[in-house]
Order: C-alpha cells, then structure tokens, then sequence
C-alpha cells in the first residue's frame, strides 16, 4: 500500500493512496464512513451516559461513496474535504456553513457529494481554508499544467480574490485573468495554497500573488500595500508578492500557508556569482536610462519635424 498524499483536519486525517483509494480516520472522517462519531458508555455507578469518541474512528476506513471512483486529489480544511475522482470530478463534504462545500447551499454534508457546478472541469490542484475552497481548473482550449483558478464559500477577508463586492459565493465561481491588479494578460496558475483568511497562488512563470488577509504580514507585500495600511486590513484583489528578486534566490517552487503566514520553497540559485549579477544589474539599469533618453530624443524630434512642417505649409499657403 503506497501513499501518494495526505491531508489533515480539524478533528481527523484522509490518505490518498496510489491506487486510487482514499482512506479517512478521525471524528471529521466518521459520517463519510458510515460509522457513528461519538459512542456512549453506561457509568456504573453514577447512572447516566458518558459521551466518547468512537474507537472505530481511530482506524483508516474507505467511504463507501468513493468506492471504485478513482481519486487523485484531496485537500482538508478545518471541517470539510474536498476530492477529485476520475468518474464523478470534484465531490466535497463535512460542514457546509458559509457554501464552502460548493454545492449551492450552506447545509452540511456527511457523504462525499458531486459538485455539480465542476462535473465538467478538468481540476489540476486543490486547496482548503476554514471558509472557503480553491481550486485549479484547466480551461479549454489551453492544455499543460497550469489553468484559472476557481473559488468558493465565504470572503468576508478578501480571501476569494472576487473583489469587495463579491464576499459570498455558494457555488464555485472563475476568478478571472484580470483579477490581478496591474496585468491584464491570462494568469496560468499551477499551485495554489490557502490560510485562515488569505490565499496564495503560484503561477507558471513563478510569480507569486496573494489576497485576502494581511494579518501577521501573510500577504509579503508591503510595499504595494503602503505604509499605512491597517495591520490586520484585508486586500480584495491579488498582487505580486515581494522580496523574491535579488541575487542568490531561486524561482518559487512550492508554498504553504498557515493561520497567518505564508511559507516558500524556493529553487537553487542557478545565476551568475554576486559581483557579475550587481555588475549586470547596473548595466541594465544604464541601458534603460538610455533607452528613456532616446526615445525622449526621438518624440522631441518627431514635434520639431511636425512643427516644421506645419510652418511651412502657412508659409506656402
């Protein structure tokens, strides 16, 4: 039995295993595994009942509803899961509140349900926080490892990246490529991670960008965000993530996020050695001086040109 990934939640654990199987322990994972949750012991002596966690619970079991579905992506929240399978696509369950589920609502749901807004997305990558879901989605007619993200269930911190004017979503919704604040072309994001309040993505240049809560500096943008921006204030919309340009740092290769804070692998440095990379640096900088300075020459002689012509054609007339 080979585990190919595992993810953890509030009050239980799920395993994806290589074969397709997903196997679920813990209180969280009891309903999707038909078994009672708690388990209540007679005390003799005193009358009553004495209420217990299930020790059928302590066991690895497989929900009966993903059975023969093939799975090969999990993520957990605080008290909910979400998985895709190779039959049925993108199913969730647990606690509903706040339409994190994706299903439409904000009802809970014991037994792994079909997300009927996905059955026809191809998901690349999944994340879960304590009220909301991200997903990665592949969108036609573009192919590889990298697509749009898509959001759901409640962003009262920004956390969905939808803009203020769109806190709720019960259903899963595409944050569009234009999302980003200062890019207007198509975003592929390839890995996405999300915290209590605030979301992180990876795209497949290896930018990094972040929205929602700036608590604890989560977002690493201060300088976009300014000095006076509120220290537990939110922002809406994603922007670059700072601090990652500079000699000696690799490319982004995998983040994870906490409550409040954000964490980030990077990739070996595979530049040139400090004193050639501040040399180079220089040179780029004085070759975009001159470069500003040209084109200042050239729209400076382009008016002269026009002025010149213009004075000639009322001398002639």
């Amino acid at each position: 039995m080979q585990i190919q990934e595992s993810s953890c939640w509030a009050d239980g654990t799920v395993v994806l295993l290589r074969d397709g199987r997903l196997l679920c322990c813990g209180l969280a994972g009891a309903s999707a595994s038909r078994i009672q949750p708690m388990d209540f012991v007679e005390r003799t002596g005193y009358g009553g009942r004495l209420q217990r966690p299930n020790p059928m619970c302590e066991l690895f079991r497989e929900p009966r509803a993903l059975r023969t579905l093939g799975v090969r992506l999990v993520a957990c929240g605080a008290n909910h899961c979400v998985c895709v399978t190779d039959q049925l696509g993108a199913m969730s369950w647990g606690d509903g509140s706040g339409g994190k589920l994706g299903h439409g609502d904000n009802v809970d749901v014991k037994e792994p349900k079909r997300i009927k807004a996905m059955m026809n997305d191809i998901v690349l990558y999944l994340a879960c926080g304590v009220w909301h879901s991200l997903a990665v989605v592949l969108v036609p007619p573009l192919f590889g490892d990298a697509g749009w993200i898509v959001t759901w269930g409640t962003g009262t911190q920004g956390q969905l990246g939808l803009g203020k004017e769109c806190m709720y979503t019960f259903t899963p919704k595409i944050v569009r490529p234009t999302f980003l604040e200062d890019k207007q072309d198509p975003i592929l994001v390839k890995w996405v991670a999300v915290g209590r309040n605030h979301s992180v993505a990876l795209d497949k240049d290896g930018t990094m960008w972040s929205w929602g809560s700036n608590k604890g500096g989560a977002l690493g943008r201060p300088k976009s965000l300014g000095e006076n921006f509120p220290a537990h204030g939110y922002a809406p919309k994603a922007g670059r993530v700072e601090g990652f340009s500079g000699w000696g740092k690799g490319l982004p290769a995998s983040i994870a996020c906490g409550p409040s804070a954000t964490v980030v692998a990077l990739l070996p440095w595979e530049g040139p050695d400090e004193e050639t990379w501040e040399f180079e640096r220089e040179e780029a900088k004085l070759q975009r001086r001159r470069d500003r300075e040209q084109r200042k020459k050239e729209e400076a002689e382009r008016k002269e040109a026009i002025k010149r012509q213009r004075e000639h054609e009322r001398s002639v007339a």
